[in-house]
């Protein structure tokens, strides 16, 4: 048995919900909930996807508008509190993703959200300033309560929730996901050159995602993935997705890399499996390029 798994990072270049959904069971060792970012609920707007997918549009419409509900903490955690669980049965996808789940053999599966950093960072450039402890707080309340509702919905017996919080912006993580997603494995996608080694603590018993590409030197992150290892998990990527043709030759050279940087602790492989990735941003592709991808991970592994 192979010691790596697969799975993406989280977006996809499809439009349709049920084809997404049917794909990344069909292609992945770890199916994960598909980011539908050509989708037209979020193709129309000229915000991050990321953001619509995680927060109420009533919410935003009170960023963008810099109404004075901001100021306003209580009234503006019910109104978030309200929007939530239509908010959450509208996400494209989720419902198809939950059903199919319900016939899954494997054990594990994924969700990715924006995370609190980024979320706070994104909401504070549409309301023109940097947003205080209060809002901070609210914001995490709100990501916390809507991966909780994903959970929820995506609860099967025997099944086991790998979380993975979307934080692009972020250079530490003092902002965290709260207790009420006890019971999933918890991590976060970095899409920026972070330094690990700092980052060590807060990575025990978690996943750190992240994409070899974003390194201008891979061999720098290897004593600290190894490192992280023994601490948490680890889900890399290996593909350059900026690029519209993809290079199989250099993913396989980072991936034997890779793989030769890992001593395999087989008693925890089964609680936090080694899993390697394709790399964010995969939605901007063709959908050709996503297949060929997935074709080359499961053969890499």
């Amino acid at each position: 048995m192979s010691n790596w798994q697969t799975t993406g990072v989280g977006s996809l270049p499809f439009q349709s919900s049920s084809e997404a959904v049917e794909y990344v069971f069909a292609s992945y060792t770890i199916p994960f909930f598909p980011q539908l970012i050509k989708n037209e609920r979020y193709t129309k707007s000229i915000l991050p996807p990321m953001l619509l997918e995680a927060v109420p549009q009533t919410i935003i419409t009170l960023f963008s508008d810099k109404s004075s509900v901001l100021d306003k903490t209580d009234k503006l955690q019910a109104i978030w509190d309200k929007e939530i669980l239509a908010h959450v049965e509208s996400l494209p996808g989720l419902a198809e993703f939950a059903r199919t789940l319900s016939g899954y053999n494997g054990m594990f599966f994924k969700l990715q959200l924006v995370g609190p950093q980024t979320a706070v960072q994104l909401l504070g450039t549409l309301c023109g300033r940097p947003l205080n402890s209060a809002l901070k707080r609210i914001v995490t309340n709100g990501l916390s309560a809507l991966m909780r509702q994903v959970l929820d919905r995506c609860h099967v017996t025997g099944k086991q929730a790998i979380v993975i919080s979307d934080e692009p912006l972020a250079s530490d993580f003092n902002l965290k996901i709260g207790r009420q997603l006890d019971g999933a494995i918890h991590g976060t996608h970095c899409c920026a050159s972070i330094s690990l080694s700092s980052q060590i603590n807060y990575f025990k018993n978690k996943y750190l995602s992240f994409d070899l590409t974003d390194f201008s030197s891979p061999n720098d992150v290897f004593e600290s993935i190894s490192l992280l290892q023994k601490i948490g998990g680890v889900m890399v990527g290996v593909a350059d997705t900026k690029q519209k043709i993809l290079n199989a030759r250099q993913s396989t050279e980072l991936w034997q890399q890779l793989n030769r940087n890992f001593s395999v602790d087989e008693t925890r492989l089964h609680a936090m499996p080694l899993i390697l990735t394709g790399g964010c941003g995969t939605g901007m592709q063709s959908i050709a390029f996503e297949k060929q991808l997935s074709a080359l991970l499961n053969e890499l592994k």
